[in-house]
């Protein structure tokens, strides 16, 4: 048993689940970031929060800046101050202990950003709720929060964080509410909440706890075409939700009985299935005019519910599920019948999420065991198995009839002792008892134990398998008696080894003194990048551009002192070569989200595509464990800066409109004119480069992918940003030329709009663009920045073309050739416009644009035949 102990102590990090309380009130609220044992009482809500240290042992601390942004629902609340940031480990599991198993829990995970990290560059990646997904994150500026209804099947919950190679995950704050079982009896699976609506109520109402003894997050909202009315008398709350007196209080209504009340909600997977709750609720005295009659229309079934509210003051409630559809239009909709119109209090919109089998729970509890026991720590994390791709490292499951099962379990470790070694002869044994928890694996059928050998001292290999036993048949070998040959290798080694350590260390000091000369303060930056050295190799060679040494870039760059940027591979810096000629040098950093094969992959295609609409690259660096890539230097920065900043000279409509032509005059040469073609794949505002006279050039090829002109579609794994990605090539892995297509018709959007590709507390931009469009409002869409300086049908136009581009069936989206030829009529258009309502001093402008256009096309008709072929 001594020796396990020994052995196990020396496997590293886990998340080691811990007692968690409910207060007196059903609440448990986690601050993340707080020092230990901190703890506090909000004055607001007088809920009581505490540190999350004793909830996992993983993560670092961090405080959030510009705290001020916040809306005016969360300024100045404690638990949007600090973080806790998870670098390390695919997942991070928060373990919430001592529930009550049948119990009815609400969980709501908070994440503010607040650039606590001081990168201001947002992450993306998943939670989860046990072995269950709940939901992605995409972090922004605002606050993000995410709630799930759940029936707990055990006496622990674990909310676990999943990094996707997209930014290190964070969370604020995470908090437990016991619910009262009675409430959403309906619902049998998980509900992820999508939306939950307080109509009626003033602007910018908030309603939680105390008002919602649960602290559900009630937010307001107004529908179009409708009117608010509201009681000061308390109503009845109902038994099935508990829905709050105050949020029954107010309602939406309209001027007539034939006037109906809409809402929808968009979906990106029509096999997702929604839970609906209608909250309604008579507010006024109906004595006279006799009671309100409705129907409610959910647009997916022949037949509408009709409804008569007959109760005054006393909440009523309306659910069904839905499904199969990308799109759900609701309507309540006035009855002939009634004098007086339709009615609606609020409404909630649920995901219905499956609920996932997780491990045997005698496996979890043995293996968890184990790991207390001796204090294992090894990166362990969540559920042993399950999801597969999530399966602790060194553990091997069997799924049968539903039910997963530990068949396996290995664990590898360094030996540094030497007394722990004995002659390491084939006929040697492993002495010592086997931890007793090991015998609750009952399916365990292997071990394996390997003492991996130590490069510098090359002592040897430690091998214990078991198969087909179980543990508890195994008779532990008491320790033999070493012979005088044994005593004489162990007196050898003692003798040698500290020789050897001692010369290893003088050797490491002197060559980290070297590197630490050679490559000054960029050496925390470098990225190891020795196993794909070859490869890189082959690669750069090739390259018909350019070659630096590591001591050139330092030089360029002033010793890496002007950082312009970060990104996906690493830090980007200003520099200016010999010539003066200003370049940004693109290092690739050992932290990158991307790997070595997409960096190369960037400069392979940066070297073989040659237009004025793309990006040049200069050169390229492989210098040891520096790789960096150098290409010309774009004053103004991104298109996503250039729409973000507030500054007194925002782009005009003429200016995003070039922009947007010359972007897409890129996209066409990639298209069509690159032999072989090139998929983009990433296609964004921030990919998009502007130079001091606001030319447009596309960056960032690490993703782009060579297709065949003879096939429109082929698998690909997913890759691209979050609300820029092809639906089809999301749901389906089906890439093609029009997934850069729909990507640019998101581009376009922000151009107009001046919105993000996500529009935090509305959703996804080109669903908002529709909507809003269906009333043939577009002025509402229109980037207030430009202060109504445009051509409207030049902009009703662009809208058009975007919402064409970005239809979720590729075949009905154009081409690239397409797009580009409708940009330039919509900028031709433009022009014109200008020449009707500006003074002639304007001319001289015109004339350069009319000019640009012209250069521009000359470029086209040259791209009739085949572009540069791979050099």
């Amino acid at each position: 048993m001594i020796i396990w102990r020994l052995i196990l102590l020396l496997i590293s990090a886990v998340t080691v689940p811990v007692r968690s309380q409910l207060d007196s009130n059903g609440f448990l609220n986690i601050d993340c970031g707080l020092p230990v044992n901190y703890k506090y009482t909000d004055p607001e809500t007088n809920l009581s929060y505490v540190s999350d240290e004793t909830f996992l042992d993983t993560g670092f601390k961090s405080e959030t800046y510009s705290i001020n942004i916040l809306g005016n629902w969360f300024k100045g609340l404690k638990e949007f101050e600090t973080v806790r940031s998870f670098p390390n480990g695919t997942r991070n599991c928060y373990s919430l202990t001592s529930l009550t198993p049948g119990s009815k829990y609400l969980i709501r995970a908070t994440f503010y950003y607040g650039n606590y990290d001081k990168l201001n560059i947002q992450p993306v990646f998943d939670i989860y709720l046990g072995v269950n997904f709940w939901d992605t994150v995409i972090a922004s500026s605002s606050l993000i929060y995410r709630e799930i209804i759940v029936n707990s099947t055990a006496d622990n919950l674990q909310v676990c964080l999943v990094n996707k190679n997209l930014g290190n995950p964070f969370i604020s704050s995470l908090h437990l509410s016991l619910l009262n079982s009675r409430i959403y009896a309906n619902a049998t699976q998980s509900l992820i909440l999508v939306k939950r609506v307080n109509l009626g109520a003033s602007k910018d109402s908030f309603l939680r706890y105390p008002d919602d003894r649960y602290d559900r997050w009630w937010l307001n909202d107004f529908l179009k075409e409708t009117v608010e009315i509201s009681t000061n008398s308390t109503i009845q709350t109902d038994q099935d939700f508990d829905t709050p007196s105050l949020v029954m209080q107010t309602a939406a209504s309209t001027k007539n009985t034939q006037q109906p009340i809409d809402f929808n909600w968009p979906s990106n997977n029509k096999f997702t299935r929604f839970y609906l709750i209608l909250h309604f609720a008579e507010i006024k005295n109906t004595s006279s005019t006799g009671p309100r009659v409705f129907s409610i229309d959910s647009h997916t079934s022949t037949e509408d519910v009709n409804y008569t509210l007959t109760d005054r003051l006393s909440s009523k409630w309306f659910t069904t599920e839905l499904s199969n559809y990308t799109n759900y239009d609701i309507s309540v909709e006035g009855d002939p019948s009634s004098s007086i119109p339709p009615i609606l209090n609020a409404f909630e919109v649920y995901i219905i999420s499956p609920v996932g089998v997780p491990t045997y729970d005698e496996d979890v509890d043995a293996i968890k065991e184990v790991i207390k026991e001796n204090h294992i720590k090894k990166g362990w994390s969540g559920d042993p198995c399950l999801p597969t791709d999530l399966r602790w490292t060194g553990v091997n499951c069997t799924s049968n009839s539903n039910i997963t099962r530990i068949t396996a379990l290995s664990v590898i470790f360094f030996l540094f002792f030497l007394y722990f070694f004995r002659d390491l002869s084939s006929n040697n044994n492993l002495y010592g008892s086997l931890p007793s928890t090991l015998d609750q694996l009952t399916a365990l059928t292997y071990l394996y134990v390997f003492h991996k050998r130590y490069k510098v001292f090359s002592i040897g290999i430690l091998i214990f398998n078991v198969l087909g036993v179980r543990y508890g048949d195994i008779n532990p070998v008491p320790p033999p008696v070493p012979s005088s040959s044994k005593k004489n290798i162990i007196t050898s080694i003692a003798v040698v080894v500290p020789l050897l350590v001692i010369a290893v260390v003088i050797a490491t000091v002197l060559w980290l003194r070297k590197k630490r000369n050679l490559y000054g303060n960029y050496n925390r930056w470098a990225a190891p990048i020795s196993p794909q050295l070859e490869a890189a190799e082959q690669v750069f060679p090739n390259i018909d551009n350019r070659q630096f040494s590591y001591n050139d870039l330092k030089r360029i760059t002033n010793s890496f002192k002007n950082n312009i940027g970060i990104g996906g591979f690493g830090c980007v810096y200003f520099g200016l070569l010999e010539s003066q000629f200003q370049v940004a040098v693109k290092m690739r950093s050992h932290l990158s989200t991307q790997g070595v094969k997409e960096f190369l992959a960037e400069a392979r295609n940066l070297a073989r595509v040659h237009h004025k609409n793309l990006v040049k690259l200069i050169g390229y660096c492989i210098d040891g464990n520096c790789m960096a890539l150098v290409y010309e230097y774009m004053q103004e920065g991104s298109l996503q800066q250039k729409l973000k900043a507030d500054d007194t000279r925002p782009l005009t409509w003429k200016q995003r409109l070039r922009i947007a032509y010359q972007s897409a005059l890129g996209l066409e040469y990639l298209h069509k004119a690159c032999d072989p073609p090139l998929i983009h794949r990433d296609v964004k505002t921030s990919n998009i480069l502007l130079s001091a006279n606001l030319d447009a050039k596309i960056a960032d090829f690490g993703l782009s992918r060579v297709f065949d002109c003879d096939t429109s579609t082929f698998s690909s794994l997913i890759v691209g940003t979050p609300g820029y990605v092809d639906p089809g090539y999301y749901l389906y892995n089906q890439l093609s030329a029009k997934s850069d297509v729909y990507s640019f018709g998101v581009v376009l959007l922000e151009i107009i709009t001046g919105q993000p590709p996500i529009i935090v507390g509305r959703g996804d931009l080109t669903q908002w663009v529709r909507q809003k469009l269906s009333g043939g409002d577009i002025e509402s869409i229109v980037d207030p920045k430009m202060q109504n300086k445009y051509d409207i049908n030049s902009v009703w136009k662009v809208t058009e073309v975007a919402c064409s581009c970005t239809e979720h069936t590729s075949s009905r989206r154009p081409t690239m050739s397409a797009v580009v030829s409708e940009l330039k009529e919509c900028l031709n258009l433009e022009i014109s416009t200008e020449k009707l309502h500006k003074e002639s001093s304007t001319d001289n402008l015109v004339t350069d644009v009319n000019q640009d256009i012209a250069f521009e096309m000359a470029d086209m008709d040259g791209m009739q035949e085949p572009g540069p072929s791979v050099r």
